[in-house]
């Protein structure tokens, strides 16, 4: 997600396939120790969002 004048991940999920279609999803946007876990072995950088959706978060959303 480009913001602040860099980009960084925000968003984390992971699909899982079985029999050619998505079977489950896991959405880790509100776990920063995944997040950073993830990122970290792929070197990219990170912006979490803690373990809940902050006003400022959806607000910023909500204008885009």
């Amino acid at each position: 997600m480009p913001r602040d004048g860099g980009e960084s991940v925000e968003w984390l999920c992971r699909l899982e396939e079985l029999d050619g279609r998505v079977s489950r999803i896991r959405d880790s946007c509100l776990c920063p120790e995944t997040q950073r876990e993830v990122t970290d072995e792929l070197g990219f950088p990170v912006r979490d969002w803690g373990y809940r959706l902050s006003d400022q978060v959806l607000d910023c959303e909500r204008a885009e």
